[in-house]
């Protein structure tokens, strides 16, 4: 959509119109529900798309132009109240019967599309009568007349026919709702306080609370309260441990403190102060206009058969039987995630890496990212990448392959490094001679430094010792340091070290390890717990940096650059983003992550060694590069080549990085995770650098630009990382109970246990420190059936003494290959 009046679809030409009119708007799901769920063909979601619901909603024509480009089947929202100036009655029809239930209603208290100029159709057959908002009416939350549902502060209206609204708002006859519609509404809200059954709004439940089957479906409902809760709200928060779900006031468009509380022990609206039961919030906030119709729904939603409406005592012993009954699934972290391919890297680099991971049987990832690595040492020492005349990016890369111990990392880590190893020792042993020379000429100057610093201490005149202590500076300050031999990487500094060997080294060095140490040290190892980030950070960018040390004269570094190759186990993920300046500061954002899967238990054993020819190719193109010629500016000082991207490149990266510009934008898929995306095209160049260095080992690669080809490998291996940093990110935040979630599944797909009793999966994985109770095994299930992964079913059956194990059915989808 733009705003020449080019429109991609209807909702969106509404939209825009809405906006211009000066209504704020927001998108809105227009995707179809689940079949069950639909109270007429096609029937929407309608839930909100952006992070805040209704709260977001704008009139500035750029933000909506946006949106729409996003979500261009979204149906535009406008939120009642204040932001509006409008109130509307929605008359809605009855599911049963197909009558229009809430016309009649609102026609008895005289409000018919006859007498009412400003109303119009719903999609459902319904209508949307539409009066002026003023302060002191009905908030959103009020019910309780027949069909009727109150669209005011608070809430807000799919807009339908956007004209009708338009009009309203710009009406100056417009007039707010009439007194026989307060009165209703006012008796209803009365009627709902007297409720001794927590019905919300005037609704009469006495009868539900006594029928078998009502009670069944409540208490079926309490005992899986993730089947249901997060298909009414999208936003709600499970509580760990508790097995409870919590929907904030801001959500439900509140005050503070006025949350509403699902337990399995019940449920609590604490904005009325009044308990609950499932029927009333699928009647509240589902939309059910009837209890028989919120049981269906909950019946859906629970697996729970309706035709078996007499046998209300056996509702909680059903399983759900389709796969169209399930909810969406949410992937469990290291699933089946996207991989690297041999091509991603070429040539000799990813001969070697592929050849690497064959003969060790180890993930090609973690393969790809060490070799990939110490290619990046080689090139950061050397060569950066022009994009624009303005915009350069170093070609040092922070690449983090996690695999859980057993899995050779030390083997693959220590054959990617070992050309490093052997080119750090060959200098040593051809300087050694030098070294030898040069301190020993240092030891004479300090001898006799330190004679004339004697003679000056007897000195008889101060113009005498002033004299001989200015000889022993002189002596001293001509005596020649010792060179070092270089050193390309580390596996353990302290922040004020990893200055120390930046400055000694050109400013450039590798931190290639396969463990995770980096974070102890960052954050705190030798500094007492107190997070250590500021030279880490600056030497990923390239940004000048100062080490204060103890005692000594400080540190001065111009462009210091680290290059970060390391294989943690995952586990040391978990919790990450809860140390202080971790994510806050952008430590997080500038790995390019990878969760391979891990092949233990599926190896040979007896794979072929590495082949020669790639051992040699590899070795040569990484000795070639730490070769090349240091380069100089116009001055003489030492400074990287440049390399440019040919025209194709840079139309490739600004069509990526574009995309994912658009990604970071509410409802994205990085929208949660702008840090590492921000950082996306960003590290596409750094990749293209490091590769297209690699692929001109043995001449000049800054001679020759970019191709398209090697921007295309580039940003295929971002777009990858990109699909494993969501995991990742996840995986930092996760608490236990989704560790042990993994291993259970895990266990299943093993076993092939399309059914099974909790009991099996305790016995099977008590070994496991993860399941040490019943307990455990319980929180693993309550996330997998969050995640659409399994249902669950509690008959009430059990031994004297000993309650129930759950049956547990698998997704039918996940299964369906299964023997």
């Amino acid at each position: 959509m733009t705003h020449d009046g080019t429109f991609h679809t209807d909702a969106a030409a509404a939209a825009f119109a809405l906006a211009k009119a000066g209504l704020p708007v927001f998108p809105c799901d227009g995707r179809p529900k689940p079949l069950a769920e639909q109270r007429y063909p096609d029937e929407p979601r309608k839930t909100p798309l952006t992070p805040h619901g209704f709260k977001d909603a704008t009139a500035d024509l750029d933000t909506v132009a946006n949106w729409w480009r996003r979500f261009p089947e979204a149906l535009p929202g406008v939120p009642m109240g204040v932001a509006s100036d409008l109130f509307v009655a929605d008359a809605d029809i009855d599911r049963e019967t197909g009558e229009t239930a809430g016309e009649a209603t609102l026609a008895a208290l005289g409000i018919t599309p006859a007498n009412h100029m400003y109303c119009a159709p719903t999609r459902s057959g319904g209508w949307h009568f539409i009066f002026r908002w003023r302060k002191g009416l009905p908030g959103n939350s009020v019910k309780g007349l027949v069909g009727v549902d109150i669209r005011s502060e608070g809430g807000y209206v799919v807009a339908w026919a956007h004209e009708a609204l338009i009009a309203a708002h710009e009406a100056a006859d417009l007039k707010g709702p009439p007194s026989a519609l307060l009165s209703a509404l006012e008796r209803a809200k009365d009627a709902g306080r007297r409720s001794d059954k927590g019905g919300r709004g005037g609704f009469k439940f006495d009868h539900v609370g006594c029928d078998p089957f009502f009670s069944a479906v409540k208490a079926a409902a309490l005992a899986n309260l993730g089947a249901w809760v997060p298909r009414i709200f999208p936003a709600a928060d499970f509580q760990p441990g508790t097995g409870a779900w919590r929907v904030s006031s801001r959500v439900l468009g509140r005050g503070l403190q006025e949350d509403l509380s699902l337990h399995p022990d019940g449920i609590r609206d604490f904005g009325e102060e009044a308990p609950m039961t499932a029927i009333d919030v699928v009647m509240r906030w589902g939309g059910a206009a009837t209890p028989l119709e919120a049981a269906d729904w909950l019946c859906n939603a629970l697996g729970i058969d309706p035709a078996n409406k007499g046998q209300g005592a056996r509702a909680g012993a059903l399983v759900r039987a389709g796969d169209n009954d399930w909810p969406e699934l949410v992937p469990l972290e290291g699933g089946d995630l996207p991989r690297l391919s041999p091509d991603m890297l070429g040539g000799w680099l990813g001969d070697y890496a592929s050849a690497l991971a064959t003969s060790t049987e180890t993930p090609f990832e973690m393969a790809a990212c060490l070799t990939l690595g110490a290619a990046s040492v080689a090139a950061a020492r050397r060569v950066r990448v022009r994009v624009k005349p303005d915009y350069f990016e170093p070609c040092n890369l922070w690449l983090l392959p996690a695999l859980a111990p057993g899995n050779r990392k030390s083997a693959v880590e220590k054959a990617a490094a070992r050309p490093l190893r052997d080119w750090e020792r060959e200098k040593a042993e051809a300087m050694a001679s030098e070294i030898a020379v040069s301190a020993s000429e240092l030891e004479v100057a300090k001898g006799r430094s330190k004679e004339l610093k004697a003679q000056a201490a007897k000195a008889k005149s101060d113009t005498e010792a002033r004299d001989l202590a200015r000889k022993a500076a002189e002596i001293e300050s001509a005596a020649p340091e010792p060179p070092r031999p270089p050193q390309l990487w580390t596996s353990d500094a302290t922040p004020e070290n990893l200055g120390v060997l930046l400055s000694a080294h050109g400013e450039r060095m590798a931190w290639l390890s396969a463990e995770g140490g980096f974070f102890e040290i960052v954050g705190g190892r030798y500094s007492k717990g107190v997070p250590n980030l500021d030279l880490m950070l600056k030497a990923h960018a390239g940004d000048a940096e100062r080490v204060d040390r103890i005692g000594r004269a400080p540190v001065y570094l111009r462009e210091p650059l680290l290059t970060v190759a390391m294989s943690p186990q995952p586990d040391l993920l978990r919790g990450l983003v809860a140390k202080p300046g971790f994510r806050g500061r952008g430590l997080l954002g500038r790995f390019l992550y990878f969760l391979p899967w891990s092949p233990l238990g599926w190896r040979s054993l007896d794979a072929e060694p590495t082949p020669e020819p790639a051992k040699a190719a590899y070795d040569s193109g990484l000795r070639s590069m730490l070769d090349w010629p240091e380069g100089y500016d116009r001055s003489g000082e030492p400074c990287p080549h440049v390399i440019s991207l040919s025209p194709g490149a840079f139309e490739e990266w600004l069509s990526f990085a574009k995309r994912f510009e658009a990604r970071m934008r509410p409802g994205g898929d990085f929208e949660n995770a702008t840090d590492w995306a921000g950082k996306a095209p960003g590290a596409a160049v750094r990749v293209a650098g490091v590769l297209h260095a690699a692929d001109h080992s043995g001449g000049a690669p800054w001679m020759t630009d970019v191709p398209r080809e090697t921007m295309e490998r580039a940003i295929a291996f971002v777009e990858v990382s990109a699909a494993h940093a969501l995991a990742a990110f996840r995986l930092m935040a996760a608490d236990e109970g989704l560790a042990a979630a993994e291993q259970a599944w895990a266990w299943m797909r093993r076993r092939h246990k399309r059914s099974f009793v909790a009991r099996d999966l305790w016995q099977g994985l008590k070994g496991s420190a993860a399941f040490a109770t019943m307990a455990d095994v319980s929180l693993a299930l309550e996330r997998l059936v969050e995640r659409g992964y399994i249902a669950i079913a509690r008959d009430g059956r059990g031994r004297p003494g000993r309650p129930a194990s759950p049956t547990i059915t698998v997704r039918p989808d996940l299964s369906a290959d299964w023997d």
